[in-house]
């Protein structure tokens, strides 16, 4: 009996596992599942990065999309002046209404402004807003030079942003400006605005260029318009007359050409026209067109 019981002992050793063996196989499970777990995470934290750069492009390019179309299609009254200010600029738009219009904003504001200046949320950042000032805020704007915090009703377009630089373009000058006063330029605009957007990770920094049309004001075109109409229409009548006059001349000098006409030839020998079309061109004692460089028949050839 003590054999049997021997026996199955020895069995049941060999089949079942040691505890070193158990205490391996928890560790090589414990490695794979780490490996396993560090490469889903990198998975995850770059496909966020991915969509958050993906994000940070497309909020990128419809920034830059509004803010070409606003200033491009600035209208011909409308104008541009910025004013300088420490630590901070402010791009007015006078006279636009419909610039940056939104679902929600309503149109009509009297004065739209482009401010970049220090974003609260993130210390050393800047930021770049619109601020929508009424009849009011707008002349308040233009007693003090400047906004203050609390004027206007804004809308943040970019955040976290490490600084912002516009420069204006003056045709007249030919060179670039950092600001567009209104005491430098009371009724012209820039032909181009410069802007410049640089990021706190130190990347490329974007930059960009903004056409602004020459577009006379309407009035100043309607005016001109209906001066230049009133003066063409007397010269019109003016001319009227004396066609009246030169035609009766004319009928009259035609009458007695086709009467002198029956003779036969002209004095110069040439046969008359009779009103039928424009006379031959002259010719010289010689027998030759005289030589000339306007290009009509009589001109001097090329071919000589």
């Amino acid at each position: 009996m003590n054999h049997s019981t021997r026996t199955a002992r020895t069995k049941i050793s060999e089949s079942a596992f040691t505890l070193l063996e158990l205490i391996i196989g928890i560790g090589l499970i414990g490695i794979v599942l780490t490996g396993v777990y560090k490469i889903a995470s990198a998975s995850i934290m770059l496909s966020d990065k991915v969509l958050t750069r993906q994000h940070d492009d497309m909020h990128m390019h419809s920034f830059m999309s509004v803010m070409k179309r606003n200033i491009e299609d600035i209208p011909g009254n409308a104008k541009i002046h910025m004013e300088p200010t420490p630590g901070r600029s402010e791009i007015a738009f006078e006279d636009y209404p419909l610039a940056f219009s939104w679902a929600g904003v309503a149109a009509g504001s009297k004065m739209i402004c482009i401010v970049s200046g220090p974003d609260p949320a993130l210390q050393g950042a800047t930021k770049i807003e619109i601020r929508y000032l009424n009849q009011e805020e707008a002349e308040i704007y233009l007693d003090n030079g400047s906004l203050s915090e609390d004027m206007g009703m804004n809308i943040v377009l970019m955040s976290g942003l490490k600084s912002v630089t516009w420069d204006f373009f003056d045709q007249r000058d030919k060179e670039w400006k950092e600001d567009w006063s209104r005491e430098d330029h009371p009724n012209d605009r820039p032909s181009m605005v410069y802007m410049e957007i640089a990021f706190l990770d130190d990347s490329e920094p974007i930059r960009s260029y903004y056409w602004v049309p020459t577009v006379e004001d309407p009035a100043a075109v309607a005016r001109a318009t209906q001066s230049g109409n009133s003066r063409a229409n007397g010269r019109t009548s003016g001319s009227r007359g004396n066609d009246s006059r030169d035609r009766r001349g004319d009928s009259a000098d035609g009458r007695g050409g086709r009467a002198r006409g029956d003779s036969g030839r002209s004095d110069d020998g040439r046969r008359s026209s009779g009103g039928r079309g424009p006379a031959r061109p002259p010719t010289s004692a010689g027998g030759k067109r005289p030589t000339g460089s306007s290009g009509l028949p009589g001109a001097s050839s090329r071919g000589k």
